[in-house]
């Protein structure tokens, strides 16, 4: 509903060095082999590591791949 609002209040916290991931959840699957996976919520989790990945991707690219 208020995606400016949180999308402002997310990028203060990475201004101030002060955003900190959620709590991780977990669930069981059990194809091909039973495992845990964890997972970060969707908001604001997911939004950041998008929104990091979005301006370091190019810096990833030219250390990995020749």
């Amino acid at each position: 509903m208020n995606h400016e609002k949180e999308n402002r209040e997310l990028q203060r916290k990475f201004s101030n060095l002060t955003y900190k991931t959620s709590e991780y959840s977990t669930f069981k699957i059990y194809e091909p082999k039973e495992r845990i996976i964890f997972r970060l919520p969707y908001y604001p989790d997911r939004i950041a590591h998008h929104s990091i990945m979005n301006i370091t991707e190019d810096i990833w690219v030219k250390i990995f791949i020749r």
